[in-house]
Formats: C-alpha cells, sequence, structure tokens
C-alpha cells in the first residue's frame, strides 16, 4: 500500500491511479471522497510514497514519486521519480 498526498491531504492507494477531469481513479473505480480535493484549484500538486503499477495524470502541476513505477504518463505538467521506472 502506498500513500499519496494530494494538495497536502494524505491519502493511501494500491494499485493503478488514473487522474481524469479532476476525477481520481483507483484500479479504474472512480474514488468520490478524493474529488474534493482539488475542486475548484487553480494548482494541483501530487506526491506519491510507495510504489505504482501505472500512473495516467491528464494534468498537474507537479507529480513527485518516492518509488518505482511500471508505467507513468502525463498530457501536462511535471514529473519528477526517485526510484525505477
Amino acid at each position: 500500500m502506498g500513500t499519496i498526498i494530494i494538495n497536502g491531504k494524505k491519502v493511501n492507494y494500491q494499485g493503478s491511479l488514473t487522474v481524469i477531469n479532476g476525477k481520481y481513479f483507483v484500479n479504474g473505480n472512480e474514488v468520490t471522497d478524493w474529488n474534493e480535493l482539488t475542486k475548484d484549484q487553480k494548482q494541483i500538486s501530487i506526491e506519491i510514497h510507495g510504489d505504482v503499477d501505472k500512473l495516467d495524470i491528464e494534468c498537474c502541476d507537479t507529480v513527485t514519486i518516492t518509488g518505482n513505477v511500471k508505467k507513468v504518463k502525463t498530457i501536462s505538467g511535471d514529473i519528477e521519480i526517485h526510484g525505477n521506472v
């Protein structure tokens, strides 16, 4: 299990993470209580501690991953990885 920090709010996850249109999906299932974390936010920062199978983010300012990533994709935003891809 890993930890993800979205705009300063810490939550736990396991598996694949996808962010599309401000909606969060873990293993293909929407996590609706996370959506409020970035609602009406102009800047979105994501920090992940732990291994990630797949990370697919449509838009954010920064993503920092401390762990290994099998697959990562972003349309807009900077990605910093401290681990293996």
